[in-house]
């Protein structure tokens, strides 16, 4: 089973903020991807869970 969640920000700190809430899972083994856009950024969490 898998876990996808789609987060949007505007600002860099932002990110670094949604990085931060889910580094345990990306250290796991989680894939992220950042997209840029406008004007919304957004990064793609897959968690793959057993």
């Amino acid at each position: 089973m898998a876990i996808k969640y789609n987060v949007s920000y505007t600002e860099n700190t932002e990110k670094k903020q949604i990085l931060d809430k889910f580094k345990d899972e990306i250290k796991a083994g989680a894939k992220y991807k950042v997209v840029r856009g406008k004007p919304y950024n957004h990064i793609y969490i897959l968690v793959k869970t057993d």
